[in-house]
């Protein structure tokens, strides 16, 4: 055994050495990633939070290990229906830029018309007023790590009509998504002419 030929103090380090590369693999190396505290006294436990280290008096350890964890977002782009561009539709991409598979997430879609020359208004309102242009609720997943799933949202669209568009991601119950980046689960942008 390797502990025979090294003093007692080394073999924890190489053990925290051999646990940061077991979880490090090269084909991972550009994902996003979450970095959980860990020394020796913890392997094999779960990873203490930072205030409670901090509480015990014992400084932050410098070794980190990773946590891969999925991170689903959502683009918008407007999609011409026809060669001359007179109607398009709203085509939303999914995608988990993660290093570990998403679960099933639900999709909503809302879209409002308006005149471009207001101010855009707050998609989320044209629900309790009833006036939404486009209202679409979907089940997505679940997505492998880089999968990407595309689809058109509501109805056509005029080339001279601007509507704005809002996707959000919610994670089914209790909707608490497990993901390293959970700001990106709300994506906004105005179609047509603005």
């Amino acid at each position: 055994m390797l502990s025979h030929f090294l003093p007692d103090d080394c073999t924890s380090g190489i053990i925290l050495f051999v646990l940061v590369l077991m979880t490090n693999p090269v084909w991972a190396k550009d994902q996003p990633q979450l970095e959980l505290p860990l020394n020796s006294e913890h392997v094999g436990e779960e990873a203490p939070s930072q205030e409670g280290i901090q509480e015990r008096g014992n400084p932050l350890p410098t070794d980190k290990i990773l946590v891969l964890l999925p991170d689903v977002t959502a683009t918008i782009k407007q999609d011409w229906m026809d060669n001359f561009h007179l109607q398009y539709k709203a085509k939303i991409r999914v995608v988990n830029k993660g290093r570990l598979p998403m679960p099933a997430i639900q999709i909503q879609t809302l879209g409002m018309r308006y005149n471009p020359v207001s101010t855009p208004p707050n998609p989320e309102q044209c629900i309790p007023q009833n006036n939404c242009t486009l209202k679409d609720q979907r089940t997505i997943g679940p997505l492998a790590p880089g999968e990407a799933k595309k689809y058109h949202a509501g109805p056509k669209f005029m080339a001279a009509e601007t509507v704005i568009i809002q996707v959000k991601i919610f994670c089914n119950p209790p909707n608490d998504c497990r993901e390293s980046n959970v700001q990106n689960n709300q994506a906004r942008k105005v179609l047509g002419p603005h």
